[in-house]
């Protein structure tokens, strides 16, 4: 029976894939319609993956033979529902608020393999909160002062939740972004991983790190920009490039719990790089009404800061760790093993990877394309170069027969990590129309507004404490959602800009995933590394603390995201800020002199980054602070070279 459900997952995995490809082509049917299709591929995939594994249950009872029993009742209920669903479409938008009672059962019936879904996906957390706004909607009377309201009856939830179809709900806009932008650039990522492209980006980080034993700490850095870039998850980056990278790093002598911290930063911070960003900067194109170039292009001048400085944290925390290793550089080398050595096979093989991002590149950039057309574009042109890679490297007929295995594989990767996403965001998207229904969402941006008008720093605050409890259940692509629905108002009201607030609110989302208590990414992180959890947890934190500043930094310096003819010194300002602070927090402690310079470096980058919210000053002294800062931290560099 395994045999036969995972058969069943790589089919209906390849059946989506090309499915999801033809709909980019020939857009056969309207986006809000297309949603139903996804709805119910990513239902049966999620099901039927999970039906695979035997170590899990359903409600801690059902095991086994009675699990798959209950997961191919659920795809029965799916399939039955979505085709009613389909068939009626034009009917069902014609007739909301007299809606029949057979609408009304298949409404209800559909959110029982969602709500099993999303909470399987996501974890309590989130099932607990798609139930509580489902109480709320119903019980809106109950509720004290502002968060009162009148209520709607059970017929009317499944209307707004279910049956509006485009208008929110099950089948709003996320949905139809997620199904579309997000999961077609998820599927990339999928094909790229089964044709073994990841593993050539490793072993060109190997390369790169060979010519210097102090680059070698620098892996997860140079691997996760390009991988994480292109995944929606941070957790799934940790996984994918940290089975590789928290191992070497060990056994080069990085402890287990620095190990992990460097590839959950790392990993996280890929999904803030363009182009990509994670598949969230199409969300932002969606919610800011603006073109995807346009987003992309405002996301690279914060994404080179992060990675800098966090470079810069990385070199400096591990520094003594490997200078040792310097004087035997060639044995160093030698222990790499023959499985790392870059071939001139591998470099062919990255072949079509490179023609087919260029291809994604050049149809978003310069032809301005849609990203579903520019990704369609991209993944054949990877087909067609793979296809012709195998076949010149095999010259046999059976170069097809493995051109076949691969794509099933990498359409399986791909068509799961996106029935995982898209069954978060079925649930979020359960959630962000309660919010809107009943009022709540503009009602708690007007309380966050009165608590933090009179504080610009208590308001980002707010935000940011906001944005790590919802990091507890989901991925950074649905925090940034939820939190941006509550928070774009409040940060409008007080005059920050909404390209601003939205890279603001992102970039908080995407930190929730190393912060403790929960730090989903740090948890793998520690895991793959065989460290303890919170002690990753918190190097993660005094390491990626430049990811943390950043946000905050946005509101002192919002020529970062919107460029300008100041945005120059503000890129200097705000880079020798975070490494003053990087310096401060990572530097290794040598007595009390070297405690009173990282003091001094922390309290120098810390008045560079934030004196607009404080003082009124010019900007020519927070230059010249900055310049000191790069002094000292040139002079420290130039002695620790002399010492060794």
């Amino acid at each position: 029976m395994k045999n036969f459900i995972n058969r069943l997952v790589s089919i209906t995995s390849v059946i989506f894939v090309l499915f999801l490809l033809y709909y980019a082509y020939a857009l056969f049917v309207s986006r809000p319609r297309y949603s139903i299709f996804f709805l119910l591929f990513v239902l049966v995939i999620f099901q039927l993956n999970f039906m695979e594994d035997k170590r899990n249950s359903l409600f801690g009872l059902l095991q086994g033979k009675w699990l798959i029993a209950a997961g191919f009742l659920l795809i029965a209920i799916s399939l039955t529902v979505m085709f009613y669903l389909a068939f009626n479409y034009t009917d069902l938008s014609w007739r909301v608020g007299a809606n029949t009672r057979a609408d009304f059962i298949f409404a209800f019936l559909i959110l029982i393999p969602i709500l099993l879904a999303s909470w399987k996906a996501g974890g309590n957390i989130l099932l607990v909160l798609i139930l509580f706004s489902f109480f709320y909607i119903y019980c809106g009377r109950i509720f004290p002062g502002i968060l009162a309201h009148s209520g709607l009856s059970l017929g009317e939830l499944l209307e707004v939740e279910v049956l509006s179809m485009a208008d929110g709900g099950l089948f709003s806009t996320v949905i139809q972004v997620v199904g579309t932008w997000v999961a077609i650039f998820i599927v990339y990522a999928g094909l790229a991983s089964g044709f073994g492209v990841f593993d050539y980006i490793l072993k060109g980080s190997v390369v790169i790190a060979r010519k210097s034993v102090y680059l070698l700490p620098q892996l997860p850095v140079i691997a996760s920009l390009f991988f994480g870039s292109i995944s929606g998850a941070a957790s799934a980056n940790v996984a994918a490039t940290g089975s590789f990278t928290i191992p070497l790093m060990k056994k080069y002598g990085i402890s287990p719990s620095m190990a992990g911290a460097i590839e959950s930063v790392a990993s996280t911070g890929g999904q803030i790089m363009p182009p990509i960003m994670g598949a969230t900067a199409f969300l932002i194109a969606m919610m800011l009404g603006k073109s995807y170039l346009i987003v992309m292009l405002h996301g690279f001048i914060p994404a080179l800061l992060f990675y800098g400085t966090f470079a810069m944290a990385v070199y400096i925390s591990t520094k003594e760790v490997i200078q040792p290793l310097a004087s035997t550089i060639e044995k160093g080398r030698d222990q790499w093993g023959e499985e790392y050595t870059f071939t001139k096979k591998d470099l062919f093989g990255l072949v079509p990877s490179i023609v087919s991002i260029a291809v994604i590149l050049i149809t978003l950039i310069y032809f301005l394309m849609d990203p579903l057309r520019s990704a369609l574009y991209g993944i054949i042109a990877l087909l067609i170069s793979q296809l012709l890679y195998e076949l010149i490297h095999s010259r046999k007929a059976s170069a097809f027969l493995d051109f076949g295995r691969k794509f099933a594989k990498g359409a399986r990767t791909g068509a799961v990590s996106a029935a995982q996403i898209g069954a978060i965001t079925a649930g979020m998207a359960l959630i962000i129309k309660a919010l809107t229904v009943t009022a709540l969402a503009p009602k708690i941006s007007f309380a966050i507004v009165d608590i933090g008008k009179e504080c610009l720093p208590l308001l980002l605050l707010l935000i940011w404490i906001i944005c790590i409890m919802f990091g507890m259940a989901v991925s950074t692509l649905v925090v940034y959602l939820l939190v941006i629905v509550l928070t774009a108002p409040a940060l409008d009201a007080i005059g920050i800009e909404p390209m601003v607030s939205h890279f603001m609110v992102f970039y908080f989302a995407a930190l929730a995933m190393i912060t403790p208590p929960v730090a989903p990414a740090s948890i793998v992180g520690a895991g793959i590394a065989g460290a303890n959890f919170m002690k990753t947890a918190f190097t993660a934190v005094r390491m990626g603390a430049p990811l943390f500043i950043l946000p905050f930094s946005f509101a002192t310096y919002p020529e970062l995201i919107c460029v300008n003819s100041q945005s120059w010194s503000a890129i200097f300002l705000v880079g020798t800020g975070l490494l003053g602070i990087s310096y401060a927090l990572n530097s290794p402690k040598r007595g009390w002199g070297d405690i009173i310079i990282r003091c001094v470096f922390f309290i120098l980058g810390g008045f560079i980054l934030f004196y607009p919210m404080l003082f009124s000053i010019n900007r020519v002294i927070a230059l010249v602070l900055g310049v000191g800062i790069l002094a000292l931290l040139g002079r420290g560099f130039i002695i620790d070279k002399i010492r060794r």
